[in-house]
């Protein structure tokens, strides 16, 4: 994660964190909501292992989903 430190006039210091992390390795699809305040990370399986789906805010992950091979294969975006 990032972050920029700003010292205020009144020489206190202000944090402002990244809202996602900057680096992820191994998805397949980064999806912001209309808002930009929530994130979904797709990571596609490997060898018949669930494909995970993420939600992430402000810095964390909130929720995580994994989808059996069995019900949904992989997910591919086609610019829709």
């Amino acid at each position: 994660m990032s972050c920029n430190i700003l010292k205020e006039m009144d020489s206190s210091v202000k944090f402002l964190w990244a809202p996602f992390p900057i680096e992820i390795s191994g998805v397949s699809m980064i999806v912001p909501s209309p808002s930009g305040s929530k994130l979904l990370v797709i990571r596609n399986s490997e060898n018949e292992a669930p494909c995970c789906f993420q939600i992430w805010s402000a810095s964390r992950m909130e929720k995580e989903f994994h989808i059996p091979q069995s019900l949904h294969g992989s997910v591919y975006n086609d610019g829709w």
